[in-house]
């Protein structure tokens, strides 16, 4: 059975990248369709799983702890641990942007919505003697990521002022078509 449906952003997967997507999307007056594969109560994909922890660069919370942190040491740490080749361009571009950006886009943006992170920074995949972080990096989501799911679907479903999303659930999407 093949169903048509019209829409202004169509966003297939319902995890935290989609949510967030169709989030914003519904935010700058769009009407959006978010196709997911699974059950409305196991919306979130992966992250209803996870632990919620997420490595962020020069955080508030990391200047608490002390912790002189920078995107160019951060991208130091990135580099000697990812073991890029010289020709890994894009990958380069995004550990780049990632490091430059990680405090606007991810830890302030998660914080606007009203996500909080445990009081510390840990330290997973340590540098000290080697390959690895030379700092503290690790945040975790207060309530980790089934919190983070469950709030940001929150955020989604207010968003919705006038009828503009339309979730589609135990969807499988194998082909598009655009019209002109």
């Amino acid at each position: 059975m093949t169903n048509t449906i019209t829409s202004e952003v169509l966003v297939i997967g319902g995890g935290l990248s989609g949510i967030v997507t169709a989030l914003e999307a519904l935010r700058a007056g769009k009407r959006v369709t978010l196709a997911d594969r699974d059950t409305p109560e196991r919306m979130g994909g992966l992250a209803l799983w996870a632990f919620g922890g997420m490595m962020l660069v020069d955080t508030p919370l990391q200047k608490r702890m002390k912790i002189a942190d920078s995107p160019d040491i951060a991208l130091g740490d990135w580099l000697s641990f990812g073991e890029l080749a010289p020709d890994d361009e894009l990958p380069l571009q995004w550990a780049r942007y990632y490091v430059e950006h990680s405090r606007s886009e991810v830890y302030d943006w998660l914080s606007n919505e009203g996500i909080k992170f445990l009081p510390a920074v840990n330290w997973v995949e340590r540098g000290r003697f080697g390959d690895g972080n030379r700092l503290p990096r690790y945040h975790i989501v207060w309530g980790t990521a089934r919190e983070l799911v469950h709030r940001l679907l929150a955020a989604l479903h207010r968003a919705d002022t006038g009828g503009r999303l339309t979730l589609l659930h135990r969807h499988r999407i194998t082909g598009l078509e655009q019209a002109a």
